[in-house]
């Protein structure tokens, strides 16, 4: 074998090794830390959010480029974990919420589960979504990154009730995902691609006025600590069979469970927020309480050691 033949193939080898050392499985979420420190860090992502913990903070509505609104070509890949689609077009930006400088689109992807009650990486008060979808925006000159989230509600059946008036179901925002199914299902062997024509605003549904923010990271390696998140207070409404393909031919989940919120606060940008149902959700902690905490057990074990000391004493 000559060393040209060999080096291409030593460079097959690393490629493959490098594009296996995580996964959902085997080299799982539990694991990535050991190959990816930073996966292991205090500013992770997703989370559990505690709604009855999170602080009012009026935000600025985003201001989105006209081109969401219009159709754009779109090329879908399977990259081995998830179905990502970019497009060629620069004028996809994001402005407002309170970001500093202008974000622009890099990509969309998506996490799933293996059942209608499970596959949302962020959960709310422990309550899972049947999917999760992540809008990732880069500011060039910050390099942060600021991830829009929608959580993926799904319906078992064609026929949508409600007797909630809060209740909101887009069918446009529907329709525009079931195109981009329709083509992402057929993506079932890794590297396989297909151009789609999809308009962000539909995917994204009409009501986004109403969302938490709080800093984290990247869901995936190498977890960077650099991205601003937004998940969306109303989620996406679909119809349960079209993760099915994605389940059956692809993996059955992709998504990393909740990670500890240490010291970091999540804020809300609409004034009432219900408490949970589950009296653990509404127990809050803070870093000053955590501190106050730190300090009550410091002053215990002072009086534990004094009182131990008094009694070997009188004994010797």
């Amino acid at each position: 074998m000559s060393v040209h033949f060999k080096t291409i193939f030593i460079l097959i080898l690393i490629n493959k090794c490098l594009a296996s050392d995580w996964d959902y499985l085997e080299h799982g979420p539990d694991v990535w830390s050991e190959h990816y420190p930073t996966c292991g860090g205090e500013r992770q992502s997703p989370i559990n959010i505690k709604t009855a913990c999170t602080i009012y903070q009026p935000l600025d509505q985003f201001i989105l480029t006209p081109d969401h609104v219009t159709e754009n070509n779109f090329i879908a890949k399977y990259n081995g974990h998830t179905i990502s689609s970019e497009t060629n077009n620069k004028n996809l930006a994001l402005q407002g919420g309170n970001l500093t400088g202008t974000f622009y689109f890099d990509s969309f992807h998506l996490h799933w589960g293996p059942n209608h009650n499970v596959g949302s990486e962020h959960q709310m008060n422990g309550l899972k979504s049947a999917g999760e979808s992540h809008f990732v925006y880069r500011n060039a000159l910050t390099n942060e990154r600021a991830v829009l989230s929608f959580l993926m509600e799904t319906r078992l059946t064609k026929s949508f009730r409600s007797n909630n008036k809060n209740d909101f179901y887009d069918t446009k925002s529907e329709s525009e995902w079931k195109k981009f199914f329709d083509v992402a299902q057929k993506l079932t062997h890794e590297n396989d691609s297909a151009s789609i024509d999809l308009s962000l605003n539909s995917l994204m549904g009409n009501n986004r006025n109403e969302y938490w923010r709080y800093a984290g990271s990247l869901t995936t390696p190498p977890c960077t600590e650099n991205v601003i998140w937004t998940i969306f207070k109303e989620p996406i409404v679909l119809l349960d069979y079209e993760f099915n393909s994605f389940r059956h031919e692809l993996f059955f989940e992709s998504f990393r469970g909740p990670q500890p919120l240490y010291y970091r606060q999540v804020y809300r940008t609409f004034r009432d927020e219900i408490q949970s149902k589950i009296p653990d959700e509404n127990c809050c902690i803070s870093a000053k309480s955590m501190g106050k905490s730190m300090i009550f057990n410091n002053k215990i074990n002072s009086i534990y050691f004094f009182a131990a000391f008094l009694i070997l004493s009188t004994i010797f």
